[in-house]
């Protein structure tokens, strides 16, 4: 295809001819011929203006085309199409100009493409987080928010996106920490207490965004849930003070008899005995209670001490019942079992424990002449344990603390009973160590139910 400038020189140079024979036939014409000479004259100076008027027309189109397809490429470009054909654009006149659009286009699409790249990496990151993060613009309205900052407050991420951020969020001193970063633009850390949609204590840190010259133009927010940290640290104050406590108690008493056996009382017949007899209750008890804490160390430790295969899960339950049946005939108890036969699969030493620990439990808080239940069934997924009493039940305000350490629904039973505090969290970290779970099901007055789950492929 040739060239605009090629295309000039072709259409002149026919200009040119066309003149030249018009000239020529002048030449040739006599004096006599002069009417002739004009209107010859008239044909050239007309057939020289059509092929001039022709010559700017086919320039003009050739400019056009060209024009015309560097603005659709262009417009592809802006429209984020990146493999649009930019180098296939009009040569000729405008050659250089093609060309400098070209590495242009090619320049503006491989940045196009690395700042793609970059925010999808971004907005991964971003999603994986736990901490909640939210980016606003410079009026406050949400732009951004991540997966965690979604389930914290419970918002569709669509429909948060555009609203103003106090509208979204619903929380008074969180909008102001943005509104603030937003103002004085400077970072703002507070923390802040979470009360909808549900309660959570915040670790909060916003910061200003700006552009090139320094405008501020939104802000991100981090916010991280220090919850969970909260209670583990509520749950090992409450576990030292509660430690302390069941082992100085028998430890006072133990000293406080031996006292009064050194002070005479050995020699009396009637007492020393007596105290003899409580001495060795009390480190009965001490005992107790420190194997328990050790059961409950080594459990916590995780599965890497564990070796599960599968068991008979009938003589499992019974081999633990034989262990807890001389408690439950001292208070003549009835210990009934609803086994099905099956596997489970789980450690044999810990499984023994688990059910030791639910069966004991279950007749310490079962009056005399009542009934236990150790009930096992094959469920999908796995092998399902429950043990059932007519004890006197346990009230709803305490359900979700029972499996936590020296938790007592009522202290003066449980020593009576002489319950450590330990057997159902020792419960509760083999089920889950074994990829199980545990549940409890309970009504104050109607005796409860505990049910743990394990897995069969755990």
């Amino acid at each position: 295809m040739p060239t605009l400038r090629w295309r000039a020189i072709i259409a002149l140079a026919v200009v040119l001819i066309a003149l030249g024979l018009f000239a020529d036939g002048l030449i040739r014409t006599t004096a006599t011929d002069l009417d002739h000479a004009r209107r010859l004259i008239a044909i050239a100076v007309l057939v020289a203006i059509v092929l001039a008027s022709l010559v700017i027309l086919w320039l003009e189109r050739s400019v056009a085309e060209a024009a015309r397809r560097i603005c659709r490429n262009l417009s592809r470009l802006g429209e984020e199409e990146l493999d649009a054909g930019l180098l296939d654009l009009p040569a000729g006149a405008l050659d250089r100009l093609a060309e400098m659009l070209g590495e242009a286009s090619r320049d503006v699409r491989d940045e196009l493409q690395s700042a793609r790249t970059h925010c999808q990496r971004y907005a991964a990151i971003l999603e994986q987080m736990t901490d909640a993060v939210v980016a606003v613009d410079g009026t406050g309205h949400v732009q951004f928010v991540n997966r965690s900052f979604a389930r914290l407050f419970e918002l569709d991420p669509a429909e948060a996106i555009g609203q103003p951020f106090e509208n979204a969020t619903l929380n008074y001193d969180l909008s102001a920490l943005v509104t603030r970063a937003l103002q004085q633009g400077q970072v703002q850390r507070d923390r802040l207490s979470l009360r909808h949609p549900h309660e959570a204590i915040l670790e909060g840190v916003t910061t200003p965004l700006t552009d090139h010259s320094g405008r501020i133009v939104g802000a991100v927010g981090l916010l991280h849930d220090l919850t969970q940290v909260r209670e583990a640290n509520r749950i090992r104050q409450d576990f030292v003070a509660n430690a302390s406590h069941e082992l100085r108690t028998p430890a006072a008493g133990i000293k406080a008899l031996a006292e009064a056996l050194q002070a005479g009382a050995i020699n009396d017949p009637k007492r020393g005995p007596g105290f003899c007899r409580q001495i060795v209750a009390a480190a009965d008890r001490l005992t107790e209670t420190l194997d328990d804490m050790l059961t409950l160390t080594r459990v916590e430790r995780g599965a890497r001490l564990l070796e599960p295969e599968p068991l008979e899960a009938k003589a499992a339950i019974e081999a633990a019942i034989e262990q807890v049946a001389p408690a439950a005939r001292l208070k003549d108890i009835e210990v009934r079992t609803e086994i099905d036969d099956g596997e489970v699969l789980a450690d044999p030493a810990a499984l023994q424990t688990l059910l030791v620990n639910l069966l004991d439990n279950a007749v310490k808080y079962t009056p005399e002449g009542g009934t236990v239940t150790a009930r096992g069934r094959t469920v999908p997924g796995g092998y399902e344990v429950a043990v059932v009493d007519t004890g006197p039940g346990i009230p709803e305000e305490h359900l979700d603390r029972i499996f936590e350490r020296f938790y007592r629904v009522d202290r003066a039973r449980d020593r009576v009973t002489g319950s450590t505090g330990l057997g159902l969290s020792i419960v509760r970290h083999i089920a889950e160590t074994h990829g199980g779970r545990v549940r409890v099901e309970s009504e104050e007055g109607e005796g409860s139910k505990f049910t743990v789950f394990f897995p069969s492929n755990a």
